[in-house]
């Protein structure tokens, strides 16, 4: 019997790339989708990659027909928060209107199933803690309202054209890959863990950490890191799940509990028995103070494990991954 093949947008990408190391690694046949050529480390697990943008409709249904691809995972979008309360028509633009296009190029070519990443930021400030798939959804901040328009449009179309579909809110991604080959390099970083490493490693600037007046119990912001091949379990799990014949679903991604920034940081600290140079500056506009997942249904229905998630392994790779670039 063929392998599945599984098509991932964004596979250049830290998340993409992890998931298409992942998938390839299970067996399954991996394309990619990404307007940045694919780095020599991902291309070995790649079939096929398309260097393109999302809106290319034409060059979408020429790449998934040829391949006979039926599968998504649409890791590809922007997503920094803080650009977002900039830029929030640029952030509507690719992260909404081209989402949109893509998956109708991709319904034109025989979809059957779409599953995206999407963000714990559709929650806005927590009403309650763990965060359930059923919390009011209320972004307040434009890249979470840009990923809560998406997994609307995503749920009605699957409505009116019958493919299967799953939404993955993750909440903070992080780690690398443990062998090695692939981890997070942003540029410009804005994550706590890879930009408190480098701080540590002398590969970067001094930390800033955003506000140390919150409502936490040491006043920086708390938050759920979800290692990244946890991320990608989950990911193969649910398009397990629905090829089987079962229904997708929204699903919270996270370790289901959370770490304050100055815990992270006094983790890196231990592990590195150095100082992190740190500098507390103001808080940054949309950021809630605590965002901790509830990761229930996704362990009861898809069976899903958490290996790497721990905070001694989210740093323990990353700061692996640093010495290997």
């Amino acid at each position: 019997m063929e392998a599945t093949s599984v098509f991932i947008s964004g596979s250049s990408g830290y998340i993409g790339s992890h998931f298409t190391k992942f998938f390839a690694k299970k067996g399954l046949r991996v394309f990619g989708l990404d307007r940045v050529a694919s780095p020599p480390a991902v291309q070995s697990y790649l079939q096929d990659f398309l260097h393109t943008d999302l809106k290319n409709e034409t060059l979408v249904k020429t790449f998934v027909k040829k391949h006979g691809i039926h599968h998504v995972i649409h890791c590809a979008a922007l997503c920094l928060v803080g650009e977002s309360v900039e830029k929030p028509d640029l952030y509507e633009e690719n992260n909404v209107k081209s989402s949109d296009i893509f998956l109708r190029a991709l319904l034109s070519c025989g979809l059957q199933s779409f599953i995206f990443s999407s963000t714990a930021a559709t929650y806005g400030e927590p009403k309650f803690s763990p965060i359930t798939e059923d919390h009011p959804q209320n972004p307040i901040n434009p890249y979470g309202q840009t990923k809560l328009d998406f997994e609307k449009i995503l749920i009605q179309s699957s409505q009116e054209n019958g493919f299967s579909w799953g939404i993955m809110r993750y909440f903070n991604a992080a780690g690398a890959d443990p062998e090695g080959e692939l981890g997070e390099n942003h540029d410009p970083e804005t994550h706590l863990i890879p930009n408190a490493c480098k701080a540590v490693l002398e590969m970067g600037p001094t930390l800033k950490i955003f506000g140390n007046d919150y409502q936490t119990r040491d006043g920086t912001c708390e938050r759920d890191y979800i290692h990244v091949m946890d991320l990608a379990d989950a990911h193969y799990r649910l398009l397990t799940s629905i090829q089987k014949g079962k229904q997708g679903g929204a699903y919270n991604l996270g370790l289901g509990v959370g770490y304050t920034v100055n815990e992270v940081v006094q983790e890196i600290e231990r592990q590195t028995d150095k100082v992190v140079p740190k500098v507390y500056a103001d808080r940054r506009p949309g950021d809630p103070s605590k965002l901790v997942a509830s990761n229930a249904k996704a362990k009861n229905e898809l069976g899903w494990t958490l290996n790497y998630s721990d905070l001694p392994t989210l740093v323990k790779t990353t700061l692996s991954w640093f010495k290997f670039i």
